[in-house]
């Protein structure tokens, strides 16, 4: 390539190259050179490594007795290695341990070092824990009722008749002392919010305790029985009012007098009927007509004003005296 005017930078050919490639930033060079030679004799010797792992614990139990110890998942062991073996390994490679309990009584179980698979190129330095502690109860079974949880209410003027199971008792499988303090099983809690209408759905049940099973299903059918609630309101005392018929003069009602003048009132029904009426007022009243006489006192029944259909009435006293007032 021929220079530019003016440059001064020199040419260097193969021979410059070279010394340039081993003389300048020496010192630089040298230390990695130093690093690497160093990293490669580190990876490639044979010295051995160790590397921790855990093992998962299988367990076969006898059918007599219930495990209530705490069980032990696994167990942490040390395995010892070249770098290149060591480097490979993986965890999936350990088969569980098996941990044979059926002919065993309470006490210790030993971990031996012959119970790991350990692959091939490692060999086990460590084991931890060595033991095992178990403990065990008898086993018993029975029979116990099924009960209902609900959560939530229905809706305003409803409420929950009954909540019941199919089939209404399960059989319970574990340690004796659980299973003689077991009175029942629960579902998991249904929610019932805003209705106002039976259904049927599918209770979960719930496992009471560590060392109890269910026999044989895990969830029960439930029937959820809702109906309209009932009310009983007593109000009053209450005046008691003159009414004339339809297409009676309104001045039969204004020259009366009413013995007792006031009466108590007790409404029973549904309670949204009820509340409605309350809502509206309840007005105890006697209908006068003009062809009824007028000049000895008569007794009359007292009745509620538009008392809708479905709500009973109680009036205390249920009549009175109805005459002429004096001028």
């Amino acid at each position: 390539m021929p220079r530019l005017p003016g440059d001064a930078t020199p040419r260097r050919g193969l021979g410059g190259w070279l010394r340039a490639a081993f003389h300048e930033n020496a010192g630089l060079k040298f230390v990695a050179f130093v690093l690497a030679v160093t990293l490669f004799l580190l990876v490639n010797t044979g010295e051995d490594r160790e590397i921790g792992a855990t093992i998962r614990v299988a367990y076969t139990l006898p059918d007599d007795k219930v495990l209530v110890s705490p069980r032990l998942d696994g167990v942490r062991v040390t395995l010892r290695g070249s770098w290149r073996r060591i480097k490979h390994f993986v965890e999936a490679e350990l088969e569980p341990i098996e941990v044979d309990l059926r002919g065993m009584e309470s006490g210790e179980y030993p971990l031996r070092p012959d119970m790991v698979r350990v692959p091939s190129g490692l060999t086990l330095t460590s084991i931890s824990p060595s033991v095992i502690r178990v403990d065990f109860a008898r086993v018993a079974v029975k029979t116990v009722p099924v009960t209902v949880a609900t959560a939530g209410r229905p809706l305003h003027g409803f409420h929950v008749v009954e909540a019941r199971a199919n089939p209404a008792m399960v059989a319970v499988r574990g340690a004796a002392p659980a299973i003689a303090a077991l009175s029942t099983v629960r579902t998991r809690e249904i929610r019932i919010d805003d209705r106002s209408a039976s259904f049927d759905t599918v209770g979960e049940l719930v496992t009471p305790e560590p060392h109890v099973e269910l026999l044989p299903a895990d969830a029960v059918s439930v029937t959820i029985e809702i109906e309209a609630e009932d009310l009983a309101q007593e109000v009053g005392p209450l005046a008691v009012e003159a009414r004339v018929g339809e297409g009676e003069d309104p001045a039969l009602a204004r020259r009366l007098e009413i013995t007792p003048s006031e009466v108590t009132v007790v409404l029973r029904g549904r309670r949204l009927a009820v509340e409605e009426l309350l809502a509206r007022g309840v007005v105890p009243v006697v209908w006068i007509y003009a062809e009824e006489p007028g000049g000895k006192p008569r007794r009359k029944t007292v009745e509620i004003l538009d008392a809708p259909p479905g709500v009973g009435v109680e009036v205390t006293p249920r009549q009175v005296m109805v005459k002429a007032a004096r001028r």
